[in-house]
């Protein structure tokens, strides 16, 4: 049989995914062929005394400074007289005098890494944890 006379959609051959019900697991057989498994069931008969684990996406405490806290850090930005600026890492960095400011540091095509300094908007300060100007009164930045 020629191959030729047939339509382009009798060629192709389309297969259908499977549909398991949710929940089901499956091992893998020969190559692409999966098979539902035997579903098993551990019952534990420990009691827990732990609670809960809560995971919130915002913490406030106005009595902690984010800027500043540099215990633990390794130095990015040294602020020398004169306005000169020495990066040691690329990146932006938070400003070692001001909550409302930051260094940004660039590494040029020559290999030299450079800092510029950037001042935030009024009413927001430097978040070292994004990386970018935020809303001051979740950072402690009384500037």
């Amino acid at each position: 049989a020629s191959r030729r006379g047939q339509s382009v959609k009798e060629a192709v051959n389309r297969r259908r995914p499977n549909k398991y019900a949710a929940g089901d697991s499956f091992e893998r057989l020969n190559g692409n062929q999966a098979a539902p498994a035997k579903p098993t069931t551990h019952v534990s008969t420990a009691k827990s005394s732990h609670r809960q684990v809560v995971d919130y996406d915002y913490y406030d405490d106005e009595n902690e400074r984010v800027v500043g806290n540099t215990e633990g850090q390794q130095l990015k930005v040294i602020l020398h007289g004169r306005g000169i600026i020495e990066c040691l890492d690329q990146g932006n960095f938070p400003h070692p005098l001001s909550c409302r400011k930051f260094i940004s540091c660039a590494k040029f095509e020559t290999g030299g890494v450079v800092g510029w300094e950037y001042t935030c908007p009024k009413g927001l300060s430097y978040d070292p944890v994004g990386g970018m100007c935020n809303w001051a009164a979740g950072l402690g930045c009384k500037e």
